[in-house]
Parts: C-alpha cells; sequence; structure tokens
C-alpha cells in the first residue's frame, strides 16, 4: 500500500538523521530479501563474465600419465604449440590432464587412485577429448595392451621427410590384447573369449627427443595418439612441432 506523502517524507527525515551503522541495520532489516536476491544475480552475472572472458579453445588435449612434466617442459608443450600454431594463447590452449595415475599393481596402495584415474581417461575418450598422451612404460603397457592407442606408422608418415628421419627410430613396438574366437574353459563348457595378442607400433620414445631429452623425467617416456582422435590434423601438427625443436 502506497503511503501518504506526509508519512513518506516523515520516514525520509528520520532515516537521514540516523547514522551510517543505524541506515546499514534499517536497509538490512527491511530489505534483506532483495539485497540477497541482488547479491545472488550479481554473482551469477560476474561467473558468467568471468568465464566468457577466460574461456580457452583446445586445439589439442594432452594427459601425463605417470609422468610428471616441469614448468618448462608443460610450457613447451601448452602455449609453445598454441605459438607454434599462430594462435592467441589468450584465446587457445592445449588442455592438459595432469596427476593421471595407472597401475596394474593389485598390492598397489594407490590401487583406488588409479582406477579414478582410468575413469576419467575413459571418460575423456569416449567423449572425443583426449588426443595425445605422454607415459611411462607401465602406463604405454596399460593403454597398449587395452587397444586406445593408434598405430603410429602413418601418422608419422604424414611429417615432412626431415621429421620422419627423426621420429621413425623413435617408433616404439607393444602389445595389444584383442578378442578372439569363444571357447570352452570349465567342465560345463561356459564360453570364454579367446585372447589373442598381437602386436603394434603404437608409440614413440621420446626420452631422448629435444626439450624431453632436457626434462629431467626418470625412465623412459612414451608419446601414444589416442585411436579415436578427431584432430589427426592437429596431432601431425604437435609431432612437427615436438620435432623442430630437437633439430
Amino acid at each position: 500500500m502506497k503511503l501518504p506523502e506526509a508519512e513518506r517524507q516523515a520516514h525520509r527525515e528520520a532515516f537521514k538523521a540516523m547514522t551510517w551503522p543505524e541506515r546499514a541495520d534499517y536497509i538490512f532489516a527491511y530489505y534483506k530479501l532483495e539485497l540477497v536476491l541482488i547479491l545472488i544475480a550479481v554473482v551469477f552475472l560476474g561467473t558468467v563474465a568471468y568465464r566468457t572472458i577466460t574461456h580457452k579453445d583446445p586445439a589439442l588435449y594432452v594427459a601425463y600419465i605417470n609422468v610428471t612434466a616441469g614448468e618448462d617442459l608443460d610450457a613447451h608443450l601448452g602455449d609453445g604449440f598454441v605459438e607454434y600454431l599462430g594462435l592467441s594463447t589468450r584465446k587457445n590452449e592445449v588442455y592438459r590432464y595432469q596427476g593421471i595415475y595407472l597401475t596394474a599393481a593389485e598390492e598397489s596402495v594407490d590401487r583406488q587412485y588409479s582406477y579414478a584415474s582410468r575413469l576419467k581417461l575413459l571418460g575423456a575418450i569416449d567423449a572425443e577429448q583426449l588426443d595425445v598422451v605422454l607415459m611411462n612404460q607401465e602406463a604405454y603397457d596399460i593403454l597398449s595392451a587395452s587397444g586406445y592407442l593408434m598405430e603410429l606408422d602413418a601418422v608419422v608418415g604424414q611429417t615432412s621427410p626431415e621429421v620422419q628421419q627423426l621420429l621413425v627410430p623413435a617408433l616404439a613396438t607393444n602389445a595389444v590384447v584383442v578378442e578372439g574366437s569363444e571357447v570352452a574353459y570349465d567342465a560345463e563348457d561356459s564360453p570364454e573369449a579367446e585372447l589373442t595378442i598381437v602386436d603394434a607400433t603404437n608409440a614413440l620414445d621420446v626420452t631422448n627427443l629435444g626439450v624431453f631429452d632436457q626434462a629431467g623425467l626418470s625412465g623412459t617416456t612414451y608419446l601414444g595418439v589416442i585411436a579415436n582422435t578427431p584432430r589427426q590434423d592437429k596431432v601431425v601438427a604437435y609431432l612437427e612441432y615436438l620435432a623442430s625443436a630437437a633439430q
């Protein structure tokens, strides 16, 4: 209900006579709901604006699996490639999955963390948001056996002749487990898929390749390409980029 002008004038005069703390208490007491709604709206709009301003389009997705990249190596694998493509690092990025750990050891205390990492990787692969993986020997064995890695002969063959001279000797071969025909495995003739193991050239040993050689990584480091990557052209460019630092 609209108050008479005289009463509204009296409220205004009373408000002017208040101290600042009294005014704050008055406003909070009578306009609490409105203030909360305004605060929610400001936070929401601020979040949307921040995400819009800071959003970057992924040029490539890379995962470090059982590998820790130092600050210099990470920058080279990330922003360095974006600049190599001639793109702005403010609007584009190489998205890196960090802290991924895989193990096949049943007695490992990190078994649960490994399981969570595997689920994260599977989610990224299913969403086609993973292209390149950097991994140690154990992770390479796991991903290769599971059939997640692309054979690299043809991929390396798409790079320049100079790059091929550098990368072909670094190609690595590992086992891939393939399901075959069904066979009986017990007295009741219950079926079980027969497993066939084949060899595939599905990684690069990059331990001594350019920037990796100076990064101080422990053990052998492999680079693999996820089989269902929709960005194979970017993967080829990434190999060209990595090799250019080693030439």
